[in-house]
């Protein structure tokens, strides 16, 4: 089990695509990993102190581990910083110089490779049996990773689709999605293949940008993940707070939101949708105390 009181350990992790860093609790005999990607840095010392503490990301994989008992926890942090806006240009194919998406393609596998060779430099993911599922968490303009890794899914339950039937020599972890099977070896390394099925539950939390792209709304790539989904299901989990979903100033955010659990819907995509703090005046604070309120049942 994970020890609660233990402050996570920073660790620079090797990835097919550079270097990251990521704040480490660990867990014995962890059945799950949990990857939590947080979003800008605010670098004013004058915010509120809770604001501060959340945003800690040894505070962060402390609540996750709360949130999921028995799981091994890493916060992976933004690739570059600048001016504090989060940039993660490890995982996506193309941004601004501040780290807005500018599209999303999913036959790069970027995100996927990107932490599938992170985990497996952290020794959190091995060859083989017994290997563990996996839930990733974006926090604000973290979601743009799992935007990326939506893509990639999408891209490689076609691939799945085109090549025939999936590989009885590498099935997924109990628990995980079929939205993706395996595909041939000169598409993709076998060994990726199964750590893209071990990919179970993908939390958006209180997600946004300043500008389109915050929630995936190309319906090919719902309507590829709709197609390939049996059971167990893949599980998509949408957190939000009036801070993002009702911003009269960037309504492009709920408008987006919306259309993604509308696409979700009619592909038969299993989404789940917790609403926090209804009725309160949107804040700063509420957009980092929502880390603590996040609920992870359906």
């Amino acid at each position: 089990m994970n020890s609660l009181g233990d402050s996570a350990e920073l660790k620079i992790l090797q990835g097919v695509h550079g270097h990251d860093k990521a704040y480490h609790l660990p867990c014995t005999n962890a059945k799950a990993v949990v990857v939590f990607y947080p979003g800008d840095q605010l670098q004013d010392r004058s915010l509120p102190a809770e604001v501060l503490r959340l945003q800690d990301p040894h505070n962060q994989a402390r609540i996750m581990a709360k949130k999921f008992p028995g799981a091994t926890i890493y916060v992976v942090m933004p690739s570059r910083l600048e001016a504090g806006c989060a940039c993660f240009d490890h995982f996506l194919n193309k941004t601004t110089q501040t780290g807005e998406p500018l599209g999303y393609q999913g036959s790069s596998f970027k995100a996927c490779s990107q932490l599938w060779s992170l985990l497996k430099h952290a020794g959190s993911w091995k060859e083989g049996a017994n290997q563990p599922i996996i839930h990733l968490v974006g926090f604000s303009k973290g979601g743009v990773v799992l935007n990326q890794v939506l893509s990639e899914l999408a891209c490689f339950a076609d691939l799945a689709a085109a090549g025939g039937s999936p590989s009885s020599a590498q099935q997924a972890p109990q628990g995980a999605s079929p939205a993706v099977s395996a595909t041939t070896e000169a598409q993709l390394p076998q060994p990726m293949s199964a750590f893209l099925q071990a990919i179970a539950q993908l939390h958006f939390l209180d997600v946004g940008l300043n500008s389109r792209g915050a929630y995936m709304t190309d319906a090919r790539v719902i309507a590829s993940l709709g197609r390939q989904v049996q059971q167990p299901r893949l599980q998509i989990f949408l957190h939000g707070t009036p801070r993002q979903w009702d911003d009269a100033r960037r309504p492009w955010i709920p408008q987006e939101k919306n259309m993604f659990v509308r696409l979700l819907d009619s592909s038969g995509v299993l989404v789940v949708e917790h609403k926090y703090f209804k009725g309160q005046e949107p804040s700063l604070l509420m957009h980092f105390e929502v880390i603590d309120a996040m609920r992870v049942d359906l």
